[in-house]
């Protein structure tokens, strides 16, 4: 089930990414707008809100703006133009799935920019085209820098969240600061309680010698406790040493996924087969992370280590009656380890800055599934990855245009076992050159960037598996140990002129992964949800956005545009995957007194194609109010969310199988959150991590 979620997610929040698929931000990026005239920026809102283009950048002022008292982290993410938040992730439009950075700590769960206080944020920086100095997958990247007040100080930071809506979820976390001089000692912890109940109709056309198709209705409540600690210390020398080390435990305990779905089949239009199923899957996961790092300067040389060790441990037991008199039970156990290191070096050369580093990573991966039924085939899989990279970048201002060309190499080698015994099909080495180049200029008032990145997509490890997972009698899923990189190459074009922003962007994505649906050999009745390699895909994307700022009143207004170009083979015939998809928001954030802010927020999405996957039209709707309290130490946040309930409809093609489905989430939810602080010390950790990508990929 994990593959097909994940798979769909990828694809319709691709479709979601359709309107949407470092440079170092130094002291002088965060000064107020009095001080923020320079050749390279422009100013695009007045007053509070501030919004400005820096070296292809986009930078978010958030402190002493109206997004200050947003809330929460997220609360600020969802209210800058080019970010798309949902319950699973963040997306940059026409860019996928961002790294974030909190105060250069790449973020392990996203979960900690929801436990970020707004007002704790100083600037948010949006980079679409990241350099040579980002790993060859991260595709964008979110940096949120948190307000720097060094002061003796213990503080405590609470927070306590109730969801609403079909069932009930808490959340309640607590966070410890204390700092003297140049130490800093930080503790976290966070416990939640999370259940949703979601509602879905599916639809499978399965390709046999006969016209197979089966239409189910399923009912599926998720539940599970999640706990989460960690501690850490920096310590600065002086101004230009400066240490840090931390460890960080994620646990699920106790995850479950209860289903019961009706399925009708019907062969050659003649009804076939009615059955009732009940399964449960069980999760258990937990997760080590411990980082350390240096920061240093060396008269103009600039130092920063850093290296993580990554320690991953999941079991999964499925339990299924299918209504046939069929009984599957299956069990799986993954462990995984991650080990590394990152050097980066900076210096000025001549009138310009040159930046050069490298990073290893190693992974080691084990997985192993037993079916005691025998219905489906057991494994035992072994997956080592190395990674080494190096990386230059160089940038040079010539009068008002600022050039930066960056290079970065990788090289990593695979090996895959089956059953201990080395698989040479599946063991591969790949070198890559990854080039990156822009151009920012100004044109009168417009602030211009031209930019081009070349990017490696590579698959997640649930995707390389062999072993095969049930969801019906119909309905098998696994991943495909063959699958090979996607290469990306990107170009964009960026104009803003005071609160106006316009993107262009053109993907050309070679190797394309996504949705495939295979023949099973031993039952041709059976259909395979997997994911394959397509030669190519193409898009187009297109967004401009208003930002302006009437008194008291904070609009954003965005149009996001994506051209699909992709064919898909649809029951042995070519299908053109071609249809355009608009999506419009419009937010808005009432500022009410110095106390009170009301936040209405509102879009729509006409559908259309991304890859094989097609989607139908939806809206959302939500409104909230929130009050401070106790010169802002305490604050009640209501909010309600999807309030007339959208529903996510989407198809997906392939020669073996089309399916269609028909979601109802669980997203109709009143939220309220009350949170206080205690003498709040605004300084983070100077965490930051080594591989972040691969501690995605391995989890």
């Amino acid at each position: 089930m994990k593959l097909i979620f994940l798979s769909i997610l990828s694809l319709s929040s691709s479709v979601g990414m359709a309107q949407e698929r470092v440079k170092e931000v130094t002291n002088d990026s965060t000064q107020c707008v009095a001080d923020s005239v320079d050749l390279k920026e422009v100013t695009i809102t007045s007053k509070q809100s501030v919004y400005r283009m820096k070296e292809g950048s986009m930078i978010t002022k958030v402190q002493n703006s109206t997004l200050s008292s947003a809330g929460t982290g997220r609360d600020v993410l969802k209210h800058i133009p080019g970010i798309k938040v949902t319950e699973e992730e963040y997306e940059v439009n026409g860019k996928g799935t961002p790294e974030i950075y909190i105060d250069n700590h790449k973020i392990n769960n996203i979960a900690e920019i929801e436990r970020l206080s707004s007002k704790d944020i100083d600037h948010v920086e949006v980079i679409r085209q990241p350099g040579a100095e980002y790993g060859a997958t991260v595709t964008a990247v979110i940096r949120i820098t948190t307000t720097q007040k060094r002061k003796e100080n213990f503080g405590i930071d609470a927070r306590s969240v109730t969801e609403r809506g079909r069932k009930t979820s808490n959340r309640e976390q607590i966070n410890l600061d204390y700092q003297h001089k140049g130490l800093k000692l930080n503790g976290f912890a966070y416990y939640a309680l999370d259940q949703d109940k979601r509602i879905m109709s599916t639809t499978y056309d399965i390709r046999t010698t006969d016209i197979l198709k089966v239409r189910s209705n399923t009912n599926i409540i998720d539940r599970g406790n999640v706990f989460c600690w960690s501690g850490g210390m920096n310590y600065d020398f002086d101004k230009d040493h400066s240490i840090g080390l931390s460890y960080e435990y994620d646990s699920s305990p106790d995850f479950s996924m209860k289903g019961n779905a009706s399925y009708f089949a019907t062969r050659n239009n003649i009804a076939e087969n009615r059955t009732n199923q009940n399964d449960e899957i069980k999760i258990k996961d937990g997760t080590h992370l411990i980082n350390a790092f240096y920061l240093g300067k060396i008269k103009e040389m600039k130092i920063d280590f850093t290296s993580d060790i990554v320690v991953n441990h999941s079991r999964t037991n499925q339990n299924i009656d299918d209504g046939t008199d069929i009984i599957v039970t299956s069990n799986g156990k993954d462990f995984s380890n991650l080990y590394a290191a990152r050097l980066v070096l900076s210096h000025p050369l001549l009138t310009s800055q040159m930046r050069i580093g490298g990073d290893y990573s190693f992974i080691s991966r084990r997985n192993w599934f037993l079916n005691e039924q025998d219905i489906l085939p057991s494994a035992d899989n072994k997956i080592h990855e190395s990674k080494t990279a190096g990386f230059t970048e160089y940038a040079v201002s010539i009068g008002k245009t600022d050039i930066t060309a960056g290079l970065r190499y990788e090289r990593s080698d695979t090996r895959y076992w089956d059953a201990d015994v080395l698989s040479l099909e599946q063991s591969k080495t790949y070198n890559d050159w990854l080039p990156n180049v822009s151009v920012n200029f100004p044109i009168g008032s417009i602030q211009s960037s031209v930019s081009y990145t070349a990017k490696k997509k590579r698959p997640y490890f649930y995707q390389l598996q062999s072993n095969l997972s049930y969801n019906n009698s119909y309905i098998y899923e696994g991943g495909n140990p063959l699958l090979v990189p996607e290469t990306d190459h990107n170009a964009e074009c960026d104009l803003s002129y005071k609160w106006l922003m316009l993107q262009l962007s053109y993907q050309y994505a070679k190797n394309f992964i996504a949705f495939n649906g295979r023949n099973y050999d031993k039952n041709p009745d059976v259909a395979i949800f997997t994911v394959n390699n397509f030669d190519y895909a193409q898009f187009a994307n297109a967004s401009f956005y208003l930002s302006p700022k009437i008194s008291w009143w904070s609009p954003v207004f965005g149009v996001d545009f994506t051209q699909s170009f992709f064919t898909a083979i649809d029951n042995g015939e070519s299908k053109k995957m071609d249809n355009p998809m608009f999506n419009f928001t419009f937010n808005n954030t009432l500022n009410i007194g110095k106390t009170l802010i009301v936040n209405l927020d509102m879009s729509y999405n006409t559908g259309g194609d991304y890859g094989p996957c097609h989607s139908e039209a939806y809206q959302t709707v939500n409104f909230g109010i929130r009050k401070t309290l106790m010169k802002d130490a305490l604050s009640v946040h209501l909010q309600l969310n999807d309030i007339f309930v959208c529903h996510q409809n989407f198809s997906l093609y392939s020669n073996k199988l089309t399916y269609s489905k028909n979601t109802i989430p669980d997203s109709r939810q009143a939220v309220l959150t009350i949170r206080y602080t205690f003498n709040p010390d605004k300084t983070k950790l100077k965490e930051n991590h080594a591989s972040e990508e691969d501690i995605k990929r391995i989890k």
